[in-house]
């Protein structure tokens, strides 16, 4: 008898639940798990692709590279057991997409050297520019080691391996110019491309930070220095292939439970 396999985003929904309900585990066993600290992070990211072949992208466009930009922002409880804990919260994630009848004008693509390629020809037509932005509500997990050895070193070093899966709650469209060339096309064309947005989205994040405790045993303000973050599955993925996030993270530790 033939397996039936799982259709891929599929598998990663189920992977998404598998590993939080492990980070969910110390609730339920208490072993020498506490609850000690909230945690709260900020993210932003620039998220390099490839326009799809998709039609609703521009043909001059497609298959050609560009950047998108991101912003995440979670507060996850952290259960401690020595360097070791776990994280579970809850968070917001923004996609912001862009698309334009050249390549000189997608978010940030021409501050960067990249050799992204494309035509810089205009086509004629309308619109000259497409925009999306994606609202999400994420459901973020993790893990975090401390590599200092001292808890209460003004400065630390960390590791961190986040797994973001975020559910969409609101989609935006943009079209520009606005005045539209026939009554009703804005609205229709606007709803095409909402329908063809995604519904969730998954990403996994390495992480090596560098906090600053200024009070012993108090709290702490850390820095992301890991360069990437990997987007198994994105909600612009009708539009933009690709899955490489160039990300920074600020975040600040508060002990709820004193040692």
């Amino acid at each position: 008898m033939a397996i039936r396999k799982l259709p891929r985003a599929t598998g990663y929904r189920w992977l998404a639940i598998v590993l939080y309900g492990f980070c969910l585990l110390p609730l339920l066993t208490q072993a020498q798990w506490s609850f000690r600290t909230l945690d709260v992070s900020t993210n932003g990211g620039l998220d390099l692709g490839r326009f799809t072949q998709s039609q609703q992208v521009f043909d001059n466009r497609q298959d050609v590279g560009t950047v998108a930009a991101q912003f995440q922002l979670q507060a996850l409880a952290q259960w401690q057991n020595g360097r070791h804990a776990l994280q579970a919260g809850l968070g917001y994630r923004l996609d912001h997409w862009a698309m334009n009848r050249t390549n000189f004008g997608d978010v940030l693509a021409a501050l960067l050297i990249i050799p992204f390629g494309g035509s810089g020809n205009i086509n004629d037509g309308w619109p000259e520019r497409v925009s999306a932005k994606i609202h999400q509500v994420s459901l973020p997990i993790g893990y975090n080691y401390r590599l200092s050895p001292n808890a209460n070193a003004p400065v630390q070093v960390a590791v961190r391996l986040l797994v973001l899966p975020a559910f969409v709650a609101g989609k935006s469209i943009s079209l520009q110019p606005e005045n539209e060339p026939t009554p009703g096309i804005a609205a229709a064309l606007q709803e095409d491309y909402k329908n063809a947005a995604g519904q969730w989205s998954l990403m996994v994040a390495p992480e090596l930070n560098l906090h600053f405790q200024p009070t012993p045993g108090g709290a702490t303000i850390y820095f992301g220095l890991q360069p990437f973050a990997a987007d198994l599955v994105r909600p612009t993925a009708e539009w933009m292939k690709g899955g490489l996030v160039l990300r920074t993270t600020l975040g600040m530790q508060i002990p709820l439970v004193k040692k």
